[in-house]
């Protein structure tokens, strides 16, 4: 059983989600606290060898977060990555006031057809914001661990089930002598207390009450096995997720695989879309592919007009998958831009 005990200490602050506030809609709105909360990240905090030029521009948009960066003011800035820290910062700033709202700039910038271009980061930045706020009164550390997967590239193992750690904090952890991270995973998925040999404690009963405390750290690896109860929250966030920008109530479980009416899927990462379209399309897939797909999901929509009307009543099949690097890069937006909705004039 996994606990219902709300957390102690603030999930995620590095994320800035208390300085925001929400709109009538329930939208997250961004202010000069949130940008001031950028500012001071370290991405654009000065260091001891920031020049002059660089900490008069950080100290006056500390004081005036909205005031204009002008391109002749980064000119002067001695390191080019720093100024170019501040482009990005001027960019995504412009983009948050002129969407209005944290899921406003979300959508402009996973639009297929927008001009934006900012690094992926960027709406990795947004999809925490959004999904701490779905989780605002979510008691359970499980949820909030899964939630990670929406803007956090994870490790992959499936040599017991699917195990998933966080990317970086593997990074940190791997040794000289460790290649993947099959040897670092401890093989206890109900979350034992200890790390043996320097692995990596996976989430359960005996840990997740630590979870609140760590959160930041992502040093707490998930156990994704289909139909066990990660899989079960995970279908459950990415209905809250299609519902907070669509409006769309939806059931999203778990599945052993695709029977019966396959008429569309959604890859949630760019290797699933690969491996469902060849598999739709009846391509020959071999086994070292399929291996690759680590979840099915079966989504089924409440009747809505905004719903093709071929597919009203039909499943919706979702689909993950790791690359040849066992690492999982979820994109979220294709759950919200790959739905089969009709125009709306």
């Amino acid at each position: 059983m996994y606990a219902t005990t709300r957390p102690v200490a603030e999930p995620w602050p590095s994320s800035g989600y208390g300085t925001l506030d929400r709109d009538r809609d329930g939208w997250l709105v961004a202010g000069e606290e949130y940008f001031r909360h950028l500012l001071n990240r370290p991405e654009l905090v000065p260091v001891d060898d920031s020049c002059a030029n660089e900490r008069a521009l950080h100290d006056r948009l500390l004081e005036q977060p909205s005031s204009p960066i002008g391109s002749e003011e980064l000119d002067r800035i001695a390191d080019r990555d720093s100024a170019e820290n501040y482009r990005y910062f001027a960019a995504f700033r412009d983009l948050l006031r002129n969407a209005g709202t944290i899921e406003g700039a979300y959508i402009r910038l996973i639009d297929p057809n927008s001009q934006i271009e900012m690094p992926a980061y960027f709406a990795q930045l947004l999809a925490q914001l959004v999904v701490r706020g779905l989780l605002q009164t979510e008691p359970t550390p499980l949820a909030w661990r899964v939630a990670e997967l929406f803007f956090r590239t994870q490790n992959v193992s499936v040599e017991t089930g699917v195990l998933l750690a966080d990317r970086e904090f593997v990074d940190r952890r791997r040794g000289p002598r460790t290649e993947t991270i099959l040897g670092a995973l401890i093989r206890d998925a109900a979350g034992a207390g200890a790390e043996p040999h320097g692995g990596i404690e996976v989430l359960g009963s005996r840990n997740e009450s630590s979870y609140w405390a760590r959160s930041e750290h992502h040093d707490l690896a998930l156990d994704m096995t289909p139909k066990r109860n990660a899989s079960v929250a995970f279908g459950k966030l990415c209905a809250s997720w299609l519902y907070h920008f669509h409006r769309l109530s939806a059931q999203v479980e778990s599945v052993a695989a695709i029977e019966g009416d396959w008429s569309w899927h959604i890859g949630l990462d760019a290797e699933s879309s690969g491996i469902l379209n060849a598999l739709y399309k009846g391509h020959a897939v071999d086994d070292s592919t399929r291996g690759r797909l680590l979840g099915l999901f079966e989504m089924q929509l409440e009747p809505s007009h905004h719903v093709l009307a071929t597919l009203r009543g039909r499943p919706i099949y979702l689909g993950l998958a790791m690359d040849d690097h066992h690492q999982l890069r979820l994109k979220p937006q294709n759950l919200l831009i790959n739905l089969p909705l009709r125009e709306v004039d």
